[in-house]
């Protein structure tokens, strides 16, 4: 069976190297090619889709359950246990301490936060790229991941480069740098 990049919206079969779907125009850029499924016709419940989606928290686009960055923007999304945070996440920047309470992008640009944006730009830390990484808190586990975003200048886990679009795992106490001067130390203490 040929490979095609499946739309997530209307379950069309695309060719694989597709940027958009040719039945509904939805962004293929996140999806990756497999076998195509024949969606089942006449489906007994509409709404039991629906259940099984994970939104976005970012651009609020609906997922399938099992996906764990969004098809849409690639952004991160939540664990499917809502609300259990045995754990504490605290993050060092050079000019205050913050909780990391959900995904977080680091860049110059949305869709990472105003405030980090702003303080990026104040502090001269000209070098970080538009888009530059993610850190991903998993409080189930205790976990923190960085995902470095195909940024320009690196980033680096206790002065290690870390290869781009692969999760690499944090430990307490871990510093993680992007680019040449912007370092965030990571503390994680159980509640």
């Amino acid at each position: 069976m040929a490979l095609v990049k499946t739309c997530p919206t209307c379950g069309f079969g695309n060719v694989p190297t597709s940027p958009f779907c040719s039945e509904c125009g939805v962004s293929l850029v996140g999806v990756a090619p497999s076998e195509h499924v024949e969606a089942t016709a006449g489906k007994s419940d509409p709404h039991a889709s629906i259940a099984a989606k994970r939104v976005c928290p970012d651009c609020k686009a609906e997922n399938d359950a099992g996906t764990d960055r969004c098809v849409y923007c690639d952004c991160a999304l939540k664990s499917e246990v809502e609300g259990a945070e045995p754990y504490d996440i605290e993050l060092n920047w050079p000019w205050a301490k913050e909780r990391l309470t959900k995904p977080l992008r680091i860049g110059r640009d949305a869709p990472a936060p105003e405030n980090l944006i702003k303080e990026i730009n104040a502090h001269g830390y000209d070098n970080i790229s538009r888009s530059h990484a993610e850190l991903l808190p998993d409080f189930i586990t205790g976990g923190v991941s960085v995902i470095d975003l195909g940024s320009s200048n690196g980033t680096f886990v206790n002065g290690v480069r870390i290869p781009p679009n692969k999760p690499t795992v944090l430990k307490n106490g871990a510093v993680v740098r992007f680019a040449a001067d912007l370092s965030v130390s990571v503390l994680i203490t159980k509640i």
